[in-house]
């Protein structure tokens, strides 16, 4: 039993009055202009369903189509993890898989550029960091190796090599932060840019169906709503739970 407004609702006076006119579902009740009642039913951190999440932060998006597109830009800030340090200062990093599942152009490099600054960091088996973070500055610019790795040489600013990470017990691998650049006065500037890159997502609206059922007996699960409605009445309005649990 439903209405398809909810602007004819009578509060009853008290309860145990179970008419057509007073009862309200959960979807009605939390979609009404009573907003000061709002909270007696749907709690501040939503429904507890993934919709409840996303309309909370505002991540829903109204849509007529049977399909949606949409692209996502990639990060500007570079940084790298699962990069070995090898001898004469030589990094080598693995580029992740493209989030879209495409595969890397056979001439893809590192978006390291010759004068940026690094910082650099052990880590060991877990991806946990456990040495010192120490800085570099590139000499070298990021090239194309064997197969999905890529290199460039950056000599460390605060010690004669990078054996102060590669030392330390546990380590395996090290992470990388671009976190700036240093030139020397009267020289020439970066070479080259830094574009993002973009990944093209698609995805489509799906339609979800269900029902439940009452008997007499589940009148023994009746929810009760006490409500003032704007012209100051109040009274209580009934509700059931299986239907709002129908819904999520």
């Amino acid at each position: 039993m439903s209405l398809t407004g909810i602007e004819h609702l009578t509060p009853s006076p008290s309860k145990g009055q179970l008419f057509q006119g007073n009862y309200i579902t959960n979807f009605d009740f939390t979609n009404q202009f009573l907003p000061d009642v709002y909270e007696k039913q749907a709690e501040i951190y939503g429904n507890r369903s993934i919709g409840g999440f996303l309309k909370l932060v505002s991540a829903e998006m109204p849509s007529a189509s049977d399909e949606i597109r949409w692209v996502e830009q990639g990060r500007l800030h570079v940084a790298y993890d699962n990069v070995a340090i090898g001898n004469n200062n030589v990094f080598t990093v693995t580029l992740a898989a493209n989030p879209d599942g495409t595969a890397h152009a056979a001439s893809a490099a590192a978006a390291i550029r010759v004068g940026q600054t690094i910082m650099v960091q052990g880590i060991n088996s877990s991806g946990v960091g456990i040495t010192p973070v120490l800085r570099g500055v590139v000499t070298v610019a990021g090239a194309a190796a064997s197969g999905d790795t890529t290199t460039f040489t950056a000599p460390c600013l605060e010690a004669a090599d990078w054996t102060g990470i590669t030392g330390v017990s546990g380590y395996t691998k090290s992470k990388i932060l671009v976190y700036g650049s240093e030139f020397a006065k009267g020289t020439d500037g970066m070479a080259g840019s830094l574009d993002a890159s973009y990944s093209s997502y698609t995805n489509k609206p799906m339609i979800l169906k269900d029902n439940y059922q009452i008997n007499g007996s589940d009148t023994a699960q009746i929810g009760w709503i006490e409500v003032t409605s704007e012209n100051g009445a109040s009274g209580y309005l009934w509700y059931l739970q299986s239907e709002h649990e129908t819904r999520q």
